[in-house]
């Protein structure tokens, strides 16, 4: 249908329901009616003179489409709408309301840029933008910019308190201030979502308090995973969450490629969690829910170059405190973390509440270990695994330093007490810090066979940088903890304490080594304190095993990797570690390849699998150089 013809018959179904609403109930049919905004003394097509008209007189029964033009700039605006179902679509310049209302030839209107074509702008004292009532909102083709409100407030650009709807596409949401969620501020009296569509750009805006870019709360859902969207350059520099607040029992899924390329969440800054904070609810006690997942293969979602001037400089995670214990979850699939800073935490920092509660952290959590139903991920709308040769499940180049860059003894990620790290099938390379990952947990859980607990899995650090020990575990205490590690490889970090790791543990904690490859010549394995008995150490490849007073298949020696200087850390066919233990839980490897792959001809040391973080395939018995075998982490 031509555009032509679609506005004719959306003018003959607006012209009907018209006609009929005087004292009946509205039956909405066909199209929206479309009204025009422009300069009604000029242009006798124009239905309104300005925006906020329109917006009081439409939209009360059915859609309405409010068609902005050119004939007048929009400055110092203060709109308002309330209980409606509206469109507010922007339009270039030398677009009439009589081009728009008359227009009867295919390509008569320009085509579509994918960027705001007109910009509404505020000034101090009010949102750019407030809605309230039952709405159902969309803004397309629109900037919303310059909307100041006093630190009390919320929503400098949009303000949104009502229920129902707000989406946007190709629309630049920018240079708002507000104290919370500055550049948009959903505060819902009941259920609400808030869609970034595809060229949405949500960059500069500043929260006194908390949100720079968006904040959302109360039963919002938001949701990010249109192609081409970008939230960068906001700040809330004496509060939470730069980029995003996600406060329970909100919940936000972002899963967009970013924007041509760049990262989706990029160069935000905070106090704590300069790219994204997630956060509990103590009024009503409720809990937070981060989804950070892929929704296209060869581009991973990224949460990168984001800083904080104390902690979590890309992820901050944190439960509040109430009567009823609630909290906080990170679940990230398939992601880039990367570039981020902190003094602590500057990729990943999950807080405490004070009186018991921790956040946690789940990095690819198999859907099967997710007993309580937690992450969701079938859940997750448009989530995909990334292709095979993407460099993805990577937590890179983040650094524990100040504002003014000067180093500290931060980690890049830190768990707090009461705090979980559950992280699968993922990869740390060139981060700097004290530690690479810190627990100072003392989440209790009943054994070592128990899913939970701080378990990594089918992992790689290498290259890292490190004043301190590499993996630091010193929980407070509690009883039943578990610290695990399974299936990983730890080779060419430099390291500043004598020890790989370090840990401390309860008397009736547990802390487990199991199917690693460890290569940090001049280092020892583990500064292990604790029971002896709580401490199991089975089949593990080390240059160190002097630290390590008992254990099944532990062996002292080194690996050899395909090429560890130029990064990759694949096993040779030849290596020791190869056919060295028996199958475990897992069915993939770092690759997203086959777990287990009994190599012909490799003699079984202890059992068919491989130890370390990848499976040497059957394909690699001709080569050590295919792209099958020393590919990035393509999921399965």
């Amino acid at each position: 249908m031509s555009s032509a013809l679609q506005i004719r018959v959306l003018v003959f179904f607006a012209l009907f329901l018209v006609g009929c609403s005087s004292a009946h109930a509205l039956t909405c049919l066909g199209l929206p009616r479309q009204v025009y905004v422009g300069d009604t003394a000029s242009d006798a097509s124009c239905t309104y003179n300005d925006i906020q008209t329109a917006l009081s007189n439409e939209g009360a029964n059915c859609p309405v489409v409010v068609n902005i033009t050119h004939e007048h700039t929009y400055t110092s605006q203060a709109l308002t709408i309330s209980g409606k179902k509206l469109t507010l679509r922007g339009w270039p310049g030398g677009v009439t309301c009589n081009l728009l209302a008359n227009c009867n030839t295919v390509g008569c209107l320009p085509a579509e840029t994918g960027s705001p074509l007109i910009t509404l702008s505020g000034a101090a004292g009010n949102s750019v933008l407030h809605i309230d009532g039952s709405s159902g909102v969309s803004i397309q083709d629109i900037q919303i910019s310059d909307g100041i409100v006093n630190p009390l407030q919320g929503g400098g650009g949009i303000f949104f308190g009502g229920t129902g709807s707000l989406t946007l596409g190709n629309s630049t949401i920018s240079n708002n201030q507000a104290g919370y969620g500055a550049g948009i501020a959903m505060s819902p009296s009941g259920p609400a979502t808030l869609t970034l569509g595809a060229n949405t750009v949500i960059e500069y805006n500043d929260a006194t308090v908390n949100g720079g870019g968006i904040l959302v709360e109360g039963e919002t859902t938001l949701t990010a995973t249109s192609p081409n969207t970008w939230i960068q350059g906001n700040t809330a520099l004496a509060g939470d969450g730069g980029g995003i607040i996600v406060n329970a029992p909100a919940v936000a899924n972002i899963g967009s490629p970013g924007f041509f390329g760049l990262p989706v969440i990029d160069n935000n800054s905070a106090a704590y969690g300069g790219g994204i904070a997630v956060e509990g609810s103590q009024n009503p006690p409720s809990d937070g829910l981060l989804r950070l997942y892929t929704t296209d293969p060869n581009n991973p979602v990224s949460v990168s170059g984001n800083s904080a001037s104390h902690t979590g400089g890309g992820i901050f995670v944190k439960p509040v405190y109430s009567n009823t214990q609630n909290l906080t979850f990170l679940c990230a699939y398939d992601f880039r973390i990367d570039d981020n800073f902190a003094q602590e935490g500057a990729a990943i920092y999950s807080d405490l509440n004070g009186v018991g509660g921790g956040g946690d952290v789940y990095l690819n959590l198999d859907p099967v270990d997710d007993t309580d139903n937690v992450c969701q991920k079938a859940s997750a709308p448009g989530i995909v695994a990334c292709a095979a040769g993407v460099a993805c499940n990577e937590i890179n180049g983040n650094i524990a330093q100040t504002t003014d860059n000067t180093p500290t003894d931060g980690a890049a990620i830190l768990i707090q007490s009461a705090g979980t790290l559950f992280g699968y099938r993922f990869s740390m390379r060139e981060n700097q810090g004290g530690e690479l990952i810190r627990f100072l947990t003392d989440e209790d859980y009943d054994d070592l066979d128990t899913v939970g607990g701080n378990t990594l899995r089918d992992c790689l650090f290498a290259n890292n940088t490190t004043t301190g020990n590499l993996i630091e575990a010193a929980p407070g205490g509690g009883a039943d903890n578990v610290v695990k590690m399974d299936s990983c490889t730890i080779a060419n970090n430099q390291i500043g304490a004598p020890y790989v790791m370090l840990t401390q543990i309860s008397n009736s904690s547990h802390f487990a080594l199991t199917n690693l490859i460890i290569d940090q010549p001049g280092r020892a394995t583990v500064d292990y304190d604790g029971p002896l008995d709580n401490f199991t150490v089975e089949y593990l490849l080390s240059n160190d095993t002097s630290t390590i007073s008992s254990g099944t298949g532990v062996r002292a020696g080194a690996p050899t990797f395909v090429d560890a200087a130029n990064g990759d850390y694949h096993l040779q066919r030849t290596s020791l570690g190869v056919n060295y233990a028996p199958p475990g839980t897992d069915a993939f490897d770092l690759d997203g390849h086959t777990r287990v792959v009994n190599l012909p001809g490799v003699t079984d040391v202890f059992g068919p699998m491989d130890l370390g973080a990848y499976e040497v395939q059957a394909a690699c018995m001709l080569t050590n150089d295919t792209l099958f075998c020393d590919g990035f982490e393509g999921n399965p």
